[in-house]
């Protein structure tokens, strides 16, 4: 006669059974910790998480852990070494076989303590400064891929702004003052007077009658400026990367006597003119400007080694307040011809006022009291309002990173096998209604690239 066990002996064998699986399974399972130095709200991070994502979704046999450090929201020193600790805390808790790091404060703050530990495997990615800073060159138990900002693209695109191609034979490029539209005309168009001279080789002058009667679609716009000064209007043969169709910036113009309202944002070309194609100018001159955060301070080693030629850079500055940003803005008119925006996340208001700026506000504010048209060196300043910027691809930063974590777990290889890398992909990101206003113009295959990878905002 059989006998059967009692239905809660049953149970408490299945639980005792699950158990022991479950404990089996988790000790001989792979740990990867996912570690961000930034917040989950950060489009960078947003970016380097989709790679993450795109190489661990479809592996199921990992057990994995992410945390957010958030000292883009909060970048006190304080705060990074408490949220250290607490990183800290949770490796030598939890026990991950490998760490992917990712950004600055990460690899600061937490994994250069690691570095030499044989019981724990690094993997970083987004690190712009030098790696000896943690230690990084000769440890057994780490690899990555470095991050390098695209200063060869942004050279090659601000030349392309300013020289899209040569003037037709017979063909000359009138300037209409400072800061506005740029036309075509023949040479031998009755409103053009050519000057001589050597120094006035590229130079030719328009008086108000011939003016008037010869270009009657512009002559309100320009006797709107002119009114502002004073002067008759005047046209000067110049290298300058605008073009017909932009509108007046608010910097030439005394806001309180006169709006952006006023002047027409498009007008159509008078008889026998078209749209421009700039010619280059001579010398293309770039200003850096940043906050003080650590990527900024990387960012402004690279900038200032960089071979800018044929751009020349005139300037870098990395300040702290808000206040300092808008003074090295406006003192940057006359100075340069673009402004190449870095890092700006980490501007307090004053030196009284700790409070950050929101990142939107002060892109928003730079766009529109700047002289000089505004380049970013990453993706999410067009994402707060910017016209242009071309940035190291995050999901780049993320799928690399994650193949080689990939690679450490599955085939426990010494990670000094794996070769570092670095960037190789970057990403265009363009605003196409601020290039506009603007009145830049870019060779079509920027905006279609923006597009394709749905960095292109109107």
């Amino acid at each position: 006669m059989k006998q059967w066990l009692p239905v809660p002996a049953l149970i408490v064998f299945f639980l005792v059974a699950t158990t022991v699986a479950v404990v089996s399974f988790t000790l001989r399972t792979p740990k990867l910790l996912i570690l961000q130095s930034s917040s989950k709200e950060s489009p960078w991070v947003r970016g380097v998480d989709r790679g993450i994502h795109r190489v661990l979704d479809d592996k199921r046999q990992y057990a994995v852990r992410w945390f957010y450090m958030d000292t883009d929201r909060h970048p006190w020193q304080g705060y990074r070494e408490n949220i250290g600790q607490t990183a800290h805390r949770l490796i030598d808790q939890w026990n991950p076989d490998v760490v992917l790091a990712v950004d600055e404060d990460a690899q600061q703050y937490v994994m250069k303590q690691y570095v030499g530990n044989l019981h724990l495997q690094i993997v970083f990615a987004g690190v712009n400064g030098a790696l000896e800073a943690y230690g990084y060159t000769r440890a057994p138990n780490v690899t990555g891929i470095v991050q390098h900002r695209a200063l060869s693209a942004i050279r090659d695109a601000v030349s392309s702004m300013t020289h899209l191609g040569q003037a037709a034979e017979g063909e000359t490029v009138l300037r209409v003052r400072p800061k506005t539209d740029m036309v075509r005309a023949k040479p031998d168009h009755p409103a053009l007077q050519r000057s001589g001279g050597e120094e006035e080789r590229n130079a030719a002058c328009v008086s108000e009658p011939p003016w008037s009667s010869a270009f009657p679609q512009w002559h309100s716009m320009i006797r709107a400026m002119d009114n502002a000064d004073k002067k008759a209007p005047t046209g000067i043969l110049e290298w300058w990367p605008i073009r017909l169709g932009s509108s007046v910036r608010g910097g030439l113009l005394e806001p309180s006597r006169f709006t952006r309202q006023d002047i027409p944002t498009h007008t159509e070309p008078p008889p026998r003119m078209q749209a421009v194609v700039p010619i280059a100018r001579s010398e293309i001159r770039i200003f850096h400007l940043g906050d003080q955060s650590t990527s900024a301070r990387n960012d402004e080693a690279f900038i200032r080694t960089f071979d800018w030629r044929p751009v020349r850079l005139v300037a870098s500055r990395l300040v702290g307040t808000f206040s300092d940003w808008q003074a090295a803005i406006e003192g940057a008119a006359g100075r340069t011809d673009f402004v190449l925006v870095s890092d700006y996340r980490l501007l307090s208001r004053s030196a009284q006022d700790p409070t950050l700026v929101p990142p939107r506000d002060v892109v928003q504010w730079t766009v529109a009291h700047s002289s000089v048209p505004v380049v970013g060196t990453n993706g999410f300043f067009v994402q707060d309002g910017g016209a242009f910027a071309v940035g190291a691809s995050p999901f780049e930063q993320g799928t690399v990173a994650t193949g080689m974590a990939v690679n450490l777990l599955e085939r426990r290889i010494d990670p000094k096998a794996i070769p570092l890398a670095s960037t190789k992909e970057f990403v265009v990101f363009l605003r196409g209604s601020k290039l506009r206003e603007e009145g830049l113009s870019l060779p079509q295959i920027y905006e279609s690239f923006a597009r394709a990878t749905n960095n292109y905002f109107d």
